[in-house]
């Protein structure tokens, strides 16, 4: 740690600055005297400066001198932006919040903030909030091994605010601070219904839950009256003898889902996943992650050994069914996913509510005559918009066809793609067997590498996702192609769309006459 003095022009400021655990990798901390907290935003309450985040920055950690001097002069910058009256905690203030000396713990918030006052449920232990919720349900569904029952729970009030201009120190802020700052910032329409929810005095401590505009977002932030008199204490009649501030931490569906990349709008669809194998199990994950709302997971058999090396649950699941397994590991995994595994075979499940309801049905089996049983039946007696995806042996190649949205929009189902009993997508040449025999009939399998079911499951989920979007109304055909070299060695011969590039492999998925849904040459 170095210091030294800076010149603000109207003051003289102490700067201490030191490189965290010794680490020239990471920027140095920028420190000044602790009382700067309770003048200027971005001060935290041991003095340190907030000039900078990490966050895609790269600094040259050979040349420490120059990034020093870079350091203290960001940091005066925000000192001087601060006695300047540059209010700049509205930008950052569940980041102010948190780290206010009179903040404790930071809990998570599993409700979706609106746009109307609201009664909340704040589950506690003793002093200490745990979670903030309108249903225990919803908690459960965030992390259903982490939460029970807490010792109480607390009615706590919800209010939308506007986004306001300049926002109250949390160094600082008093009792007094709060209801002028909520009667400037509530929307007139809302105004009567915040008297008529806090006419009575709360018992006991009081939670509240201000949900802050700013920036399109509801930034949330807590606050827990005690000792009230009158009414509550947001009620024009009421008052508190104390309040404390309780940081939280946005956990619901539309706060979680764009910061881990997964599209909002995907969370009512319902996708049926058949065949939980390599493809479909890193299928299942990667379609969750994307935000899927609903997902129904459908197969027979059971993990064997044979499984460990190119499934996403390696041998976590030996000798349970793959789609109930696959399930449960999704459920623990994917907060907010409504998911399903039901064990059986497809093609004898398409009555099941699960696929009538569905918006797609996906299948995954790596069993070509299934896929075709599937397909013409669905075209006959109607059913979801269907997909297809697998993989091709020895690293040759992967696919995914997306049907037409129906048979009113066009030709262009599953069987469109094959030339009698021959796919004409695939990579590798007609009338060759890849099954190879271990320890008997039973032990058959197709070599495959686990990169390359993540490298097919990949290429499927983008597709399944555009199909949900809207974004996919025609037939889809879409491939990825590997080297040939070790599919060659072993005697094999690939085909001619093997020998095609670029667009060329995109090929129209409905150039052949077809006795299901009469597409046409």
């Amino acid at each position: 740690m170095v210091e030294g003095w800076y010149d603000l022009g109207a003051e003289t400021v102490v700067v201490r600055v030191g490189f965290r655990g010794q680490s020239p990798a990471l920027l140095p901390h920028v420190y000044v005297d602790a009382g700067w907290a309770r003048r200027i935003p971005h001060v935290e309450g041991d003095g340190r400066v907030c000039y900078s985040s990490e966050e895609g920055r790269v600094h040259d950690y050979q040349r420490l001198a120059d990034v020093v001097a870079d350091a203290i002069g960001e940091a005066v910058r925000t000192l001087r932006m601060g006695l300047s009256g540059d209010n700049t905690i509205v930008d950052d203030i569940e980041g102010h919040w948190r780290h206010a000396d009179t903040c404790g713990e930071t809990v998570g918030s599993y409700f979706s903030p609106g746009d109307e006052i609201r009664r909340l449920s704040v589950g506690c232990n003793g002093k200490v909030w745990r979670y903030v919720t309108e249903r225990f349900h919803t908690v459960t569904q965030f992390a259903p091994d982490l939460f029970d029952r807490p010792r109480m729970e607390r009615k706590a009030l919800y209010i939308p605010l506007r986004q306001p201009e300049v926002f109250p120190n949390p160094q600082t802020i008093a009792v007094a601070d709060i209801k002028p700052f909520v009667e400037r910032h509530l929307e007139p329409r809302l105004r009567r219904d915040l008297v008529k929810r806090t006419k009575k005095r709360p018992e006991g401590p009081c939670p509240v839950i201000l949900g802050v505009l700013n920036q399109g977002q509801r930034i949330l932030v807590g606050l827990e009256f005690d000792g009230c008199e009158g009414a509550h204490p947001l009620n024009p009649k009421g008052h508190a003898k104390s309040m404390r501030l309780v940081a939280v931490e946005r956990r619901d569906k539309e706060a979680l889902l764009p910061r881990g990349g997964a599209d909002i709008s995907l969370r009512e669809r319902q996708v049926v996943v058949a065949g939980c194998g390599a493809v479909g199990g890193h299928l299942a994950t990667q379609l969750a992650s994307a935000g899927l709302g609903q997902l129904t997971l459908v197969d027979g058999d059971a993990f064997t050994p044979a499984n460990a090396f190119r499934h996403v649950l390696g041998v976590l699941a030996l000798g349970q069914n793959k789609a109930t397994a696959t399930a449960e590991f999704l459920r623990r995994r994917t907060p907010y996913l409504d998911v399903v595994g039901i064990k059986g075979r497809i093609e004898n499940l398409l009555g099941h509510k699960a696929v009538a309801r569905a918006d797609l049905m996906v299948l995954a089996t790596g069993h070509a005559t299934t896929n075709l049983l599937v397909s013409d039946e669905l075209w006959r007696h109607g059913g979801p918009r269907l997909g297809c995806t697998w993989l091709e042996p020895l690293g040759l190649g992967g696919h995914v066809f997306i049907e037409t949205t129906s048979r009113s929009a066009g030709p262009g189902c599953l069987r469109c793609i094959y030339d009698d009993l021959q796919n004409r997508a695939d990579f590798a040449g007609a009338g060759q067997v890849f099954a190879r025999e271990s320890g008997g009939c039973g032990g058959a399998f197709t070599p495959f590498a686990n990169s390359d079911a993540v490298k097919t499951a990949d290429l499927a989920t983008r597709a399944v996702v555009a199909a949900l979007r809207g974004d996919l109304n025609s037939p889809l055909l879409r491939s990825w192609k590997g080297d040939a070299a070790i599919f060659r060695q072993h005697g094999y011969r690939t085909s001619p769309r093997y020998e095609l590039s670029g667009d060329s492999l995109e090929q129209d998925p409905t150039a052949q006459s077809c006795p299901t849904c009469g597409g046409r040459a």
